[in-house]
């Protein structure tokens, strides 16, 4: 077996019309699956399904709780978009893994967590032939 990724995130939320909202409206994703109780969204190669919460009792719920990273292009204009929307979202922050990102809250409060990688600059190694000159 090869694995060659996730096809797709699901999650659990409290109150299914109003993250459909969010997701589709909000952030611009693709709203491909819409059936009782569930959604499912695309956006770029990635696909995520929610969930109504309905399973039984009210303090048992897993509404919530869920990090996701979604890649973006540009994310200083895409947290700027989202903020100038009213979305909940925390300050940019370049990651010391290399990655700039900031987090924001869907109105279920699943959390989600969008990012982009940073340029790296890359030294050029030298030559082959120039490490033989160099070496003489």
């Amino acid at each position: 077996m090869t694995v060659k990724g996730m096809n797709c995130l699901s999650a659990y939320v409290t109150d299914l019309q109003r993250s459909k909202r969010f997701y589709a409206e909000t952030l611009g994703w693709e709203l491909q699956t819409d059936a009782p109780g569930v959604a499912g969204l695309a956006f770029g190669e990635s696909y995520f399904v929610i969930h109504s919460d309905d399973r039984g009792n009210p303090d048992h719920r897993c509404a919530g709780g869920m990090h996701a990273l979604v890649k973006v292009e540009g994310v200083d204009a895409e947290h700027a978009r989202l903020k100038a929307l009213g979305v909940q979202v925390t300050d940019l922050i370049n990651q010391p893994w290399g990655q700039r990102t900031f987090t924001f809250t869907d109105p279920t409060a699943i959390c989600g967590c969008t990012a982009r990688q940073r340029e790296v600059i890359a030294r050029q190694a030298p030559k082959r032939n120039q490490l033989c000159q160099r070496n003489k």
